[in-house]
């Protein structure tokens, strides 16, 4: 992970901490990837998913911390895959608006699905996206453990820490080496991201990683 990578999750980290401490409510759990290939086609589209360099965890919070671990080079059906459809792209200018879905898998297909919406802002060559989870479901096999191709499992039953599916969340994704430029595409830029999956609505969390913007855009 390199010192980009590493500063912007130490902001997530306060983020989440800042969170829990306004709404009395912190995540039940949390998941983060870096080194994701990002592909843009120039259009309207936006793609991330795993690479051979790809690393990360889908960790639980509660009622203890446990992590499934997804190292470079981890194989099976475990993966993490994000679509976004993009518009009012540079209205105004370095802006867009981004809607789409993500699916994280585990080593035996269980997955974790989520529906996404928020923005995009652009910093030079960089696009940094902040925004909401939906409809956030963990969807079993059978065993009802989710379990990292790498090592580390939990249990995907919340009931004595949260309400019944589906839950909400915060989300954070920075791609960068380009930005979404109309007609002109790229691929396999290197993306990451991190989220937060909340018992209840997410809605103070946006203001709260809409700070992270504004720190990053100051830093960089």
């Amino acid at each position: 992970m390199n010192v980009r990578n590493v500063m912007i999750r130490a902001l997530v980290v306060g983020a989440v901490v800042l969170f829990a401490g306004i709404a009395n409510a912190g995540p039940i759990a949390t998941f983060g990837f870096t080194e994701l290939n990002g592909d843009w086609n120039g259009i309207n589209q936006f793609f991330a998913d795993d690479g051979v360099a790809t690393s990360g965890d889908v960790t639980r919070i509660l009622p203890v911390t446990q992590t499934a671990l997804y190292q470079p080079g981890f194989a099976g059906p475990a993966g993490y895959q994000m679509t976004m459809t993009l518009s009012s792209i540079n209205v105004p200018p370095g802006t867009a608006v981004g809607t789409g879905s993500l699916i994280v898998r585990d080593a035996n297909g269980d997955t974790l699905t989520a529906n996404i919406g928020g923005s995009w802002i652009q910093n030079g060559p960089f696009g940094f996206f902040n925004g909401l989870l939906s409809q956030v479901m963990f969807n079993e096999t059978g065993d009802g453990i989710f379990q990292g191709p790498s090592g580390g499992a939990f249990s995907m039953d919340f009931s004595n820490v949260a309400p019944p599916e589906p839950y909400d969340g915060a989300i954070m994704t920075l791609t960068t080496g380009s930005w979404f430029n109309l007609g002109t595409p790229f691929s396999d830029e290197s993306t990451l991201v991190h989220a937060s999956i909340l018992p209840e609505p997410a809605s103070i969390a946006l203001a709260v990683f809409g700070l992270i913007s504004t720190t990053f855009r100051r830093r960089t």
